[in-house]
């Protein structure tokens, strides 16, 4: 049991590692973003609804293209991965709560429905381009395996956000806040994005969102290694009165 003034502040127990713990996970999630966004604008572009689907079909028959595919989204998997252990790496860090245990849930589940979707984009569509394959069996999928990601695990991802955004309450800064509320707003593009569907706007949010998303990260960990120095000045108050 944390003490009574370490609990007000809303921290866990273990103060002395809760903040570098959470600041290397945002690193780690930060840096898998950054750079599987990259890789959408270096190898994914050219595979996607922004091009004819002739363009897209001559795209998956370059055995080189398709190496390029698979490692992009192989990237996106990592991030996927750093989402949820940054974001279950927080929760630990606070108090119990039931919009934090949301947020995990949330995120958990984002990943899980993500995992199938870029795995799907990585292995079945370079598999429909075979000049025996009609066209529409190709657009068909593409459409399905798109929504998979763009609209279910994008949505659920921004859930999360806002739940662990919401579960700090007071103790969440404004950037937090305002970063968090991007983060929502661009995620909801991106399922509208895919619903519609529109390729502009899903190029021209998804760098937005995930801008948003790592600006929020870094947020966030300010946040919770400012209450962890606060917890611990607490912890130390009374060695220092007794010295």
């Amino acid at each position: 049991m944390g003490s009574p003034e370490r609990a007000a502040i809303g921290i866990g127990s273990d103060t002395r590692a809760e903040g570098p713990a959470v600041a290397r996970a945002a690193l780690l999630n930060v840096l898998a973003h950054l750079v599987a966004l990259a890789a959408a604008g270096l190898w994914l572009r050219r595979g996607s609804a922004a091009f004819s689907v002739d363009e897209r079909i001559a795209f998956f028959r370059d055995a080189e293209s398709v190496r390029l595919w698979q490692v992009g989204w192989g990237l996106w998997i990592l991030a996927a991965a750093g989402s949820v252990g940054f974001i279950a790496t927080v929760v630990a860090a606070l108090p119990k709560d039931a919009r934090a245990r949301g947020a995990v849930v949330s995120v958990a589940c984002a990943a899980g429905i993500d995992l199938l979707g870029d795995t799907l984009q990585a292995v079945l569509l370079p598999t429909l381009v075979g000049p025996d394959v009609p066209r529409w069996v190709f657009v068909a999928c593409e459409s399905v395996v798109s929504g998979i990601g763009t609209v279910c695990a994008n949505g659920l991802y921004s859930v999360a956000v806002v739940l662990l955004t919401s579960a700090l309450g007071a103790r969440a800064s404004t950037a937090t806040k305002a970063t968090a509320y991007l983060t929502f707003a661009g995620g909801m593009l991106l399922a509208v994005s895919a619903l519609v569907p529109s390729p502009w706007l899903l190029q021209g949010s998804a760098p937005i969102t995930i801008v948003a998303f790592c600006a929020w990260t870094l947020a966030l960990t300010r946040d919770v290694r400012r209450e962890a120095r606060e917890a611990r000045r607490i912890e130390d108050a009374p060695v220092n009165r007794r010295s």
